[in-house]
């Protein structure tokens, strides 16, 4: 099992979907645990959230499960996806959803 976070509090540093430089606070949070020697489970929470002068509604909020199968030694299948809960800066959904399959080549 594997658990990592990220924590960031920023002034000016990112920009809505207007462009406007805002300052906030973010978190991501990635977790895998193994559920058999070829199987892992994945996923990984991010957020980032403008600071209360911010005049906007923007938002970034995604939740992305995942799952990695082992091939070989160094080759996997790897299967996401990405639910986003985001907000555009007049405060409508983003619609960053994904799925994705992928071939994972380690070195």
């Amino acid at each position: 099992m594997y658990l990592g976070t990220t924590v960031s509090v920023f002034d000016n540093h990112d920009t809505d979907s207007q462009g406007v430089f805002f300052g906030g606070f973010g978190i991501e949070a990635y977790g895998s645990y193994e559920l058999t020697d070829k199987l892992k489970f994945r996923a990984a929470l991010s957020a980032l959230f403008p600071d209360s002068d911010y005049e906007g509604e923007y938002r970034v909020l995604s939740f992305t499960p995942g799952l990695n199968y082992k091939l070989t030694g160094k080759l996997s299948l790897v299967f996401l996806g990405r639910l986003d809960f985001s907000k555009l800066s007049d405060g409508s959904n983003r619609h960053g959803d994904v799925l994705s399959l992928a071939l994972f080549f380690n070195f």
